[in-house]
């Protein structure tokens, strides 16, 4: 059982990780379906929303905007959140009049009281075209906790450490008691290889990319499958 005590301890941390970036990336995911009003072919790549919010709080979604010509620059966001159902939608505009190479960022508040179903925040930002400039937009989305005592930052970042310092914490505890050669080399390879993809999952629903973070939890889950089919065989 001692021997096992590591790779438990991993195992742990892995699927807290996992369920951290399966949490973030189904938020972005139904973000990227909700209200898709505006058509732009651009990313919004400067948006950011916080990962968890709790009962009573109030948070920011916030977007960079950038003006990369060599004279003055107005531009048009339009936010649309949810306003306590996916029906319900509350529609921001916001003018921001940028100088020449100035960078901005625009936030919009929201509260637990605008999630949908009582537990999510589904938000979409908009650039409207202006000045040749093409429109852009981008989603996220919000989980909402039913925990009033206890800010959604905290939880983020409990979450992640508790993730990180499980994985790593096992894995050198076990390849403390055994050298990576054999078996527990390949044992090392894939512990490697699941500790990415849990920290690239949780990255990538911060980051909003939920097709990529989509696409590696389902390539993990094949490898998966494929190396416990091979063990079965042995």
């Amino acid at each position: 059982m001692k021997q096992k005590l590591p790779l438990i301890i991993f195992v742990f941390g892995f699927l807290v990780g996992l369920a951290l970036a399966v949490v973030v990336i189904w938020a972005d995911l139904e973000a990227s379906l909700f209200n898709p009003t505006i058509l732009a072919d651009d990313p919004l790549n400067g948006l950011r929303c916080p990962l968890f919010m709790t009962t009573g709080e109030t948070r920011q979604i916030s977007a960079s905007v950038k003006n990369d010509r060599d004279r003055p620059l107005t531009v048009t966001l339009r936010g649309h959140f949810t306003a306590g159902a996916v029906t319900l939608i509350q529609e921001v505009d916001s003018q921001e009049t940028l100088e020449a190479g100035e960078t901005r960022w625009v936030s919009w508040p929201v509260s637990s009281e605008d999630a949908a179903f009582d537990r999510l925040i589904l938000a979409r930002i908009s650039t409207l075209r202006a000045f040749g400039e093409p429109p852009r937009q981008g989603s996220c989305g919000v989980v909402v906790l039913d925990w009033p005592f206890v800010p959604g930052w905290l939880i983020s970042a409990f979450i992640l450490t508790l993730s990180l310092a499980s994985m790593g914490g096992g894995a050198y505890w076990h390849f403390r008691q055994r050298k990576p050669v054999g078996a527990a080399r390949r044992t090392a390879v894939s512990l490697a290889v699941l500790a990415f993809v849990v920290i690239f999952g949780v990255i990538a629903g911060v980051m909003g990319w939920w097709l990529a973070g989509l696409g590696m939890l389902i390539i993990m889950f094949l490898l998966l499958v494929t190396a416990n089919l091979e063990r079965l065989a042995v």
